[in-house]
């Protein structure tokens, strides 16, 4: 599968952000698949527990994340066993090393990976790559189960604190919520009993897993779809009140240009619980996701999407934006490019439609409607916006767009046309404490945006901030 890499060894120098070459592999070295690195400072070795390194690569449209295990984090040593994913991709891949930790976010300068092309066998490749997947759903399975646990501590902890005038409404929910979860496990053990003899037969020494392999695990993401998709139901109806998620913020727009393709998977890969975005229409009638009010921003285009047709739009370039040279032939999104990749990745939309107005607004919900998206999105707006879309549907999320106001006429306003949240933009400047606590006992969600400092986003969470929407915070570490 490998020929020769250029190094197997590199130590990072994170006071100078220099990286140096080690050792050398031969051709042929059974070892020419493993990375291994060394992070010092100025030459001097830390204590790195707790934080993660992840290696970052791309070759033209061809990219990737992957994960390093540690060796030892006391001393700073970490190493990486090369994917396929990567193996295959013959020639010079750009690469870099990110690492994340309590401080936050730092990236090494680019550094090249050499991958020779050599005898690769197809079929295994395929077996391989079919069993890395299974895996990895399993993974996932774990994952939802541990969710499901989670909601059920959640859910207790919720009756527990809630005011009198609230356990009524939470015995409804609790009802339903019971009913759904004694479906979910009367059925999900066998399902993962299954799955798991799957994969006890490929370790037992098939050489390939052939077709039956691809119909269980096409069985296996399918149900694993289902699952989560009953789990997150559920986590939708209790308004999020007690746990806050991450929302990335037009995707990940440090690593590719914001409102593409790519800043939108690259989110979904880094785990957020969201994807935001801004829907603009064009002259024609179709809909792009582009936030600036003219196209010269970041584009090679002149004028405004609204005076634009798609297929002008479409022919477009990115001049700036998060690694944006990496990405010579990009275009802007559409609409339902950002959706297919939300039912993908099984995200939650966040969609600020502020620029539309009566037929436009229709119509975008009939898009998000043939996605089956519409309980998984958040519409946001101005106030004629949401009140628009109230009138149309009575249960789909919509959200106040706020910029520095935050007041109780605000919140009364959410109040009455729930389930609403509100928006606050700059919020590390004024929104505090009291005024969360006052929009959570009105029964009205906050979201801040856009947190980009550390600090700020852990005195938001501790203060009950339901949704953070940042360039790239999550979990709570800076990406």
């Amino acid at each position: 599968m490998l020929d020769q890499f250029r190094a197997q060894k590199l130590e990072w120098n994170r006071a100078n952000n220099q990286i140096y070459d080690r050792v050398e592999t031969s051709s042929g070295d059974s070892n020419g698949r493993t990375l291994f690195v060394q992070i010092s400072n100025g030459g001097t070795v830390e204590d790195l527990t707790g934080a993660t390194l992840s290696l970052a690569w791309n070759k033209k449209t061809e990219q990737g994340l992957e994960s390093f295990e540690e060796v030892d984090a006391k001393k700073g040593q970490y190493r990486l066993f090369y994917p396929t994913g990567m193996l295959v991709n013959h020639g010079v891949l750009q690469a870099s090393l990110v690492l994340v930790d309590v401080t936050g976010r730092i990236e090494s300068k680019p550094f090249d990976i050499i991958v020779h092309k050599g005898t690769v066998d197809d079929e295994a490749v395929e077996s391989d790559n079919k069993f890395t997947a299974l895996t990895t759903a399993l993974v996932k399975v774990s994952q939802v189960q541990a969710e499901f646990d989670s909601l059920y501590a959640e859910k207790s902890l919720m009756m527990d604190t809630l005011h009198d005038d609230k356990k009524a409404d939470m015995e409804v929910l609790e009802t339903d919520y019971s009913n759904r979860a004694n479906t979910l496990e009367s059925t999900y053990a066998p399902r993962l009993t299954e799955a798991e003899s799957e994969i006890d037969m490929a370790r037992g020494g098939a050489s390939t897993l052939g077709e039956r392999l691809n119909e269980e695990k096409a069985e296996v993401t399918a149900q694993l779809a289902e699952t989560t998709s009953e789990l997150l139901n559920i986590s939708n109806r209790a308004i999020m009140q007690h746990k806050a998620v991450s929302v990335a913020h037009r995707g990940l727009n440090g690593l590719a240009p914001e409102n593409t393709v790519p800043a939108f998977e690259l989110a979904c890969q880094y785990g957020f619980w969201g994807l935001e975005t801004d829907v603009r229409q064009t002259s024609d009638g179709h809909f792009a996701l582009y936030h600036d009010a003219t196209l010269d921003t970041i584009t090679t285009g002149t004028g405004t999407v609204e005076d634009s047709t798609l297929e002008y739009i479409r022919s477009l370039s990115f001049k700036s934006g998060g690694r944006y040279e990496n990405y010579p032939n990009l275009k802007i999104a559409t609409l339902e490019e950002y959706l297919t990749i939300a039912v993908k990745y099984d995200m939650h939309c966040v969609i600020e439609v502020t620029s539309l107005y009566g037929g436009a607004l229709d119509r975008v919900l009939d898009i998000v409607y043939s996605f089956g998206m519409q309980y998984k999105s958040i519409m946001l707006g101005a106030p004629y916006t949401i009140n628009y879309i109230r009138d149309k549907d009575k249960q789909i999320a919509v959200g106040l767009v706020t910029w520095g106001v935050v007041t109780e006429d605000n919140l009364d306003f959410c109040a009455s046309i729930k389930p609403c949240m509100m928006g606050v933009a700059g919020s590390a400047n004024f929104l505090t404490k009291e005024y969360v606590e006052l929009a959570h006992s009105k029964g009205v969600a906050i979201n801040t945006y856009i947190i980009n400092n550390y600090a700020h986003y852990l005195e938001q969470i501790e203060w009950g901030v339901d949704i953070v929407t940042t360039d790239y915070i999550l979990g709570g570490s800076a990406l």
